[in-house]
């Protein structure tokens, strides 16, 4: 079994309808709160594990762990963006530049589980809307889910993904996560 992620990508100009849709590119790196949560869920022990913040959590096996879900205008849940480069470290529990200013952030929506062949994968999907003036240089993505609490959020993922957004502009990311028997 194989349980994979990939970004995903489509820019849209909403001036002239252009859709560009970029290859999918594989997500490079589930940090260590991705599998801190796994082990809590899975076992019902409690473990400390670093929030978003950096605050220190107590998370135990709970309905809302893995919960990405988050309306628009929340950047604290689901798909971020930022514009770091830098090395990603299974340590690391936020991106490095997160960009939240002049960006709007859509709902997250989700598609799935959806079978092909030896594949299930789901699709949890944001838009966001370049209003900086310039053009939006994203270099970091991550997902950010909820564990213990709707309050408490975790990153699970923060890949690096080069893609530049022209004002006014706007793309759709979408992480497929996936289980190949």
């Amino acid at each position: 079994m194989n349980l994979e992620a990939y970004i995903l990508a489509k820019i849209l100009n909403p001036l002239t309808g252009e859709k560009i849709i970029l290859p999918p590119k594989k997500a490079n790196s589930y940090v260590r709160q991705f599998i801190d949560i796994l082990a809590a869920q899975l076992s019902t022990q409690d473990y400390t594990i670093k929030d978003i913040n950096g605050t220190d959590r107590t998370v135990s096996d709970n309905a809302v762990n893995f919960r990405v879900s988050g309306g628009s205008g929340d950047t604290n849940r689901g798909i971020v963006i930022g514009s770091s480069n830098a090395p990603v470290e299974i340590s690391q529990h936020c991106l490095q530049s997160q960009i939240t200013t002049n960006v709007a952030h859509g709902a997250v929506s989700f598609a799935g589980p959806i079978i092909d062949g030896s594949t299930c994968y789901v699709d949890v999907i944001r838009t966001f809307t370049n209003n900086t003036g310039s053009e939006l240089n994203i270099k970091e993505v991550g997902l950010y889910a909820n564990a213990h609490s709707t309050s408490y959020r975790f990153m699970l993922d923060r890949t690096l993904y080069t893609l530049d957004v022209p004002d006014g502009n706007a793309v759709t990311l979408a992480y497929r996560l996936s289980v190949t028997v």
